[in-house]
């Protein structure tokens, strides 16, 4: 089996009209993080701690450069953040059709960071967070 390239990933999240989504543009990362919390399972006498894996949560960060105007990608995640309005984000992967989704969740968009520093380019960068257990999740 090839190797996946991290330019086969890209998210996506929903316009204003349910079910149609729009890619972030300028997109240079993307990273998933899993965490799981540790339940302590210790009894007096245990030797040493031990613990148990608990539910699972899903952060999405992901970031790149600003091209404007990009008022139904980067724009809308703005938007989103500024109104503390959740909404559906995917990640598809090459060709990046409606058919190539690997994650499909309804997210908070939690941190969004503009970097508009002088004889720069442009960058941005966000943070998801799980509003909702995921339809489609398989990103591991």
């Amino acid at each position: 089996m090839a190797n996946r390239l991290g330019d086969d990933y890209k998210i996506y999240v929903e316009s204003t009209t349910a079910g149609a989504f729009n890619v972030l543009e300028g997109q240079s990362s993307l990273s998933i993080s899993s965490p799981q919390d540790l339940i302590d399972q210790t009894a007096k006498g245990d030797t040493y701690k031990l613990r148990q894996p608990g539910r699972p949560d899903r952060t999405i960060s992901a970031g790149g450069g600003l091209r404007l105007p990009d008022t139904t990608g980067v724009g809308r995640a703005y938007d989103l953040y500024v109104a503390r309005t959740a909404a559906r984000y995917q990640i598809r992967r090459t060709p990046f059709s409606g058919s190539d989704i690997v994650f499909d969740a309804s997210m908070w968009t939690s941190n969004l960071e503009r970097d508009l520093g002088d004889q720069q380019n442009a960058t941005w960068s966000l943070q998801l967070t799980l509003n909702t257990a995921p339809t489609v999740d398989l990103v591991g």
